[in-house]
Order: structure tokens, then sequence, then C-alpha cells
């Protein structure tokens, strides 16, 4: 059998620290992560949604094929949403 060896505590506090200073690379708000996407991803996203739509289609699984047709209006809007972001930025009164 194989023996486990024990990590010593600097061992453990060493990996915390990696793991704090790698969350702050992390987007903070949601406008942030999807920034990082960016409007073609979005445009992807939706393409793809339609294309494994039509696969589904095609191999007679009708129920899940309509589920995943609907994520591309969702993707689209998103993707506009994104795109009016980059153009005018937030709405300031």
């Amino acid at each position: 059998m194989t023996e486990t060896k024990e990590r010593p505590w600097t061992d453990l506090r060493d990996e915390r620290e990696h793991i704090r200073t790698s969350s702050r690379d992390l987007p903070c708000s949601k406008e942030e992560a999807m920034a990082e996407m960016g409007s073609d991803g979005w445009l992807w996203a939706a393409l793809g949604s339609m294309a494994i739509s039509m696969v589904l289609q095609l191999r007679g699984n009708k129920s899940n094929s309509i589920f995943v047709g609907q994520w591309a209006a969702p993707f689209l809007i998103i993707g506009v949403y994104h795109k009016l972001q980059q153009l005018g930025g937030t709405d300031k009164r």
C-alpha cells in the first residue's frame, strides 16, 4: 500500500494564499464577466445552440431540441445589451 504523506501547515497556507491572489483576477460583476466574452461570443453561442438544436431534431429528440433552440434568443439579447453598453455606456442622468 502507498503511504499518505501528511502535508505541513505551511503548504496549506501557501495554497490558501494562492487561491486568494488568483481570485482577485476574477470579474467582480456580471457586466465585467459579460465584457470578457464580447459581442461575438454571444453570437457564436446563439449559432451553436441553433446547430445543437438542429442535430437533436434530426436525431428525433424533439423536446430537447426545442429546449436548446430556445437558448438562441436570450444569447442574442445579451449580445445586443453588451454591444449597447460598449457603444453608449450606462444611462447617466
